[in-house]
């Protein structure tokens, strides 16, 4: 993963890189204020969260397998929010613990329940 910002002055240029996942398919971005949130398909076909102020920071640990691409939203109380349809059919979500490179919760089913099946950290 490699943020560029392009300067109305000039060409592309590099300003922050993530580690390689090895995975595919599409990113889902979320920035608000200075935080910047990633959440992309590892190797594995997990979803991995990478968050930092301003770009992104590393990936952080622990994932579920999902369908499609995970969405970042925001819940009512302001919270960094991503969510994924799992292969099993359940919704599962984790949300941001602070602000910046805050880590995140574990997985959580929308029955309730961790997703421990599945947590690497």
């Amino acid at each position: 993963m490699v943020v560029a910002d392009r300067p109305a002055d000039g060409g592309w240029r590099v300003t922050s890189q993530c580690a390689p996942l090895g995975g595919y398919g599409r990113v889902a971005l979320e920035q608000e204020g200075g935080a910047t949130v990633l959440a992309a398909r590892d190797e594995h076909g997990l979803v991995r969260l990478s968050a930092g102020p301003g770009r992104p920071g590393p990936w952080q640990d622990g994932g579920v397998p999902h369908r499609g691409t995970a969405a970042i939203a925001r819940d009512a109380r302001g919270r960094t929010v991503a969510v994924v349809l799992g292969m099993d059919g359940r919704l599962s979500s984790a949300r941001a613990t602070g602000t910046g490179r805050a880590p995140f919760t574990d997985w959580i089913a929308h029955d309730g329940k961790v997703r421990r099946e599945f947590q690497t950290s």
